[in-house]
């Protein structure tokens, strides 16, 4: 302790452990819905050209990035982390292609069958992203079932998308701003 001179002190502490310090991270298992776009010109090369080659097709890349994807997630699962995922499609319409799944091995195998089992080669479908995220939102409300013992969790959307939103062929600004406010109220709650 030191007399400041005004009748006030300055007092200088330290302090000192002894033991052991540990380190410990855990993993927060992680809920994921894939939003991917079956819209016509997935069908198409990456110039936006219509082609008979299945590799070099939107849908082609986006089936492996999907895969890949699904497959890194397996890789991080445990009994601590039971990470699980669900998938939904659309086009002009939106669908749950896949429910709740924990990606485990069974899982991840249920997961990319259904992804490899998506057509190569897609018609007469708008890039309809609204109805996309509205499913994808309703997965994660109403149509959210955890019930094992992990409680604290992320929540994530991802979409996949190569496109302009439509409902048709030309822009259309109510998709466009319906999947934003979806997104927005996902954000909103967590996701």
């Amino acid at each position: 302790a030191n007399a400041n001179g005004d009748g006030t002190y300055t007092i200088t502490m330290e302090a000192y452990t002894e033991g052991k310090v540990t380190t410990t991270n855990k993993t927060i298992p992680v809920d994921i819905v894939l939003v991917l776009d079956q819209s016509g010109s997935m069908s198409y090369d990456f110039d936006g050209n219509s082609t008979k080659d299945n590799n070099a097709r939107r849908q082609y890349a986006m089936k492996q990035a999907v895969n890949n994807f699904i497959n890194e997630v397996a890789k991080k699962y445990s009994t601590d982390a039971d990470h699980r995922m669900a998938i939904v499609t659309f086009g002009s319409n939106a669908a749950t292609l896949q429910g709740w799944t924990y990606v485990d091995g069974t899982g991840k195998t249920t997961l990319q069958g259904s992804i490899s089992d998506l057509p190569n080669t897609i018609t007469n479908q708008a890039t309809n992203v609204a109805a996309g995220m509205a499913r994808a939102e309703t997965l994660m409300g109403s149509g959210y079932n955890y019930t094992g013992t992990n409680i604290q969790r992320q929540k994530v959307v991802i979409a996949f998308t190569d496109g302009v939103p439509t409902t048709g062929t030309e822009y259309d600004t109510g998709v466009a701003t319906n999947a934003i406010a979806s997104a927005k109220r996902l954000k909103d709650g967590g996701v």
